[in-house]
């Protein structure tokens, strides 16, 4: 588990995995090598996404840093630490590639 932000973390999926589901104290999902279980660290937990692909702009907005301003919300790019991106999917791939993570992650925020 990587953890992203202060009540952020993620779990890499294999790119086969199906049914990710996110439980009490652990994320389980289905792939080739079987049921796999993450154990996750105390707390109480939403899962936000479970693919790079299917993550939507409310989802991001819920992990990502923005700041508000009269005529526009402005999200953080994690790159050049700069609050530049208009949608928030861009501002979480830029949080994602700042950690040096590709492929499908399972992201989970803190209550």
């Amino acid at each position: 588990m990587t953890q992203l932000t202060a009540i952020v973390f993620a779990v890499k999926i294999p790119e086969d995995a199906t049914d990710v589901q996110g439980h009490v104290d652990c994320i389980t999902y289905y792939c080739s090598e079987g049921t796999i279980r993450v154990p996750l660290p105390p707390g109480s937990y939403t899962l936000q996404f479970c693919t790079k692909d299917k993550v939507t702009e409310e989802m991001a907005a819920n992990i990502v840093e923005k700041r508000e301003y009269p005529l526009i919300v402005l999200y953080k790019n994690y790159r050049t630490n700069e609050f530049d991106f208009m949608m928030p999917t861009g501002a979480l791939k830029s949080l994602l590639r700042s950690l040096n993570m590709e492929g499908n992650w399972a992201v989970l925020k803190r209550k």
